[in-house]
């Protein structure tokens, strides 16, 4: 996944990170580091997906999204 991210650009410094997910909280901050050592963001957060997202997410989903 983040190999893929990474084609989309190459200076991720001005980006934020959006890490969501449906409660599985130490796959997401594990996730949120990798992405700090690789890209290096300007931020990330992470929260818990709500409920309609969740659903087609699944059990332990996860959805990133960036944006500059």
């Amino acid at each position: 996944m983040l190999d893929v991210i990474g084609e989309r650009g190459t200076d991720f410094t001005p980006v934020t990170f959006g890490i969501a997910h449906t409660g599985n909280v130490e796959e997401a901050e594990a996730l949120k580091q990798e992405i700090i050592e690789r890209l290096h963001p300007k931020d990330i957060i992470v929260s818990y997906m709500g409920a309609t997202m969740g659903t087609y997410a699944g059990k332990d989903g996860m959805i990133i999204s960036f944006y500059s």
